[in-house]
């Protein structure tokens, strides 16, 4: 399901970490895209049922992008789930995209 998902409803610290860092120069590009309105992926997040926070699956990127824009909500595709099955997701994702 889409959904409009506040920056701060998304917990960035506790999401899968499946990238060794982040990487300044992909935000920065992704940044730029956003400003010329270029369409971008979705991001995916998770969400357990009693849970009141996000997890990042895939897009970490594209939020940093998107937050240093000073966006205050990003458009996300949400998957209900616990952390085990954003960090499947996340991995899956990952491997797709090499």
């Amino acid at each position: 399901m889409r959904k409009l998902i506040y920056m701060a409803d998304i917990d960035l610290k506790q999401s899968p970490p499946v990238r060794a860092q982040l990487r300044a120069d992909v935000v920065n590009e992704y940044a730029q895209y956003y400003k010329d309105k270029v369409t971008m992926p979705l991001q995916h997040l998770f969400i357990a049922k009693d849970d009141k926070w996000y997890l990042v699956a895939d897009g970490l990127h594209r939020i940093h992008a998107q937050a240093q824009l000073g966006r205050k909500a990003v458009e996300a595709e949400i998957h209900d789930g616990t952390y085990e099955d954003a960090l499947k997701f996340a991995l899956l994702a990952n491997a797709l995209s090499r």
